[in-house]
């Protein structure tokens, strides 16, 4: 017996449906205000984290949907399956316990920021003896800093609620110094007109992840994710795009 041309379609129909081809794969990604990296422009979640990880998710063929929000409830999010996932975040052994690392997405420094009198040229104990240093608590610069520390140079840590906060106190010499990555803290120069202070030395060079909550995210997809951000790097395109932001590697 022949089907009707209605059953034919309905059939069809179904089977597109089903078919896994035509399923929409959705990523949710969540970021704070973290100027250069990630910040809000036009009312969207914009910058050079977004750019590199929209490339990847468009060449492995799933939506990607970004969110900004206070860190902590970011980090939460993420934590409690809100969230897929969430940028960008530097590695440590607290997130080592819960977050799948995806490749590096791309990479930075940590380094000192002084005023523009102050002769700072190098990390060692006696250049820093005696400094007031800001950093950001709770945050991965504030532990580095306090490993510089626990290897016996004499500097007192200041730890600050918000990375402004700490620049603005070594505008006035309240500080003698602000450990901070690089980019951000040229960024925060930059929007606050501080002109008389200057990144004066490195400490040590990092890279940035994203990272995945590892009950969420597929395997597969994964794989195919950090292949694409390996291409990106290899071929340039990631150099590339951190330059149209101002941006570049260590």
């Amino acid at each position: 017996m022949r089907a009707s041309p209605f059953v034919l379609t309905l059939l069809i129909s179904l089977s597109l449906l089903s078919s896994p081809l035509q399923a929409e794969t959705l990523v949710r990604f969540v970021t704070q205000h973290f100027p250069p990296f990630s910040y809000i422009e036009q009312g969207q979640v914009a910058g050079p984290a977004r750019a590199l990880i929209d490339r990847a998710c468009e060449a492995t063929q799933v939506t990607c949907v970004h969110q900004l929000l206070p860190w902590q409830r970011a980090q939460k999010m993420v934590q409690l399956g809100r969230q897929d996932a969430m940028y960008v975040i530097g590695a440590n052994p607290e997130r080592d316990r819960w977050v799948l690392y995806s490749r590096a997405l791309l990479s930075t420094e940590y380094g000192f920021f002084v005023r523009g009198d102050d002769p700072l040229h190098s990390v060692t104990a006696e250049s820093l003896e005696g400094y007031y240093v800001a950093a950001l608590a709770a945050s991965n610069t504030l532990k580095s800093l306090q490993r510089l520390r626990d290897q016996g140079m004499k500097f007192e840590i200041i730890e600050v609620n918000d990375s402004q906060t700490g620049f603005r106190l070594l505008s006035v010499g309240r500080v003698n110094a602000v450990y901070s990555n690089r980019d951000v803290g040229h960024s925060l120069i930059r929007a606050a007109g501080y002109d008389q202070m200057h990144y004066a030395v490195a400490d040590r060079r990092l890279d940035y992840f994203i990272g995945f909550n590892p009950e969420l995210v597929e395997a597969d997809w994964l794989a195919k994710f950090n292949q694409q951000l390996k291409l990106m790097a290899e071929s340039g395109e990631t150099e590339r795009t951190l330059k149209r932001y101002g941006l570049k590697s260590p």
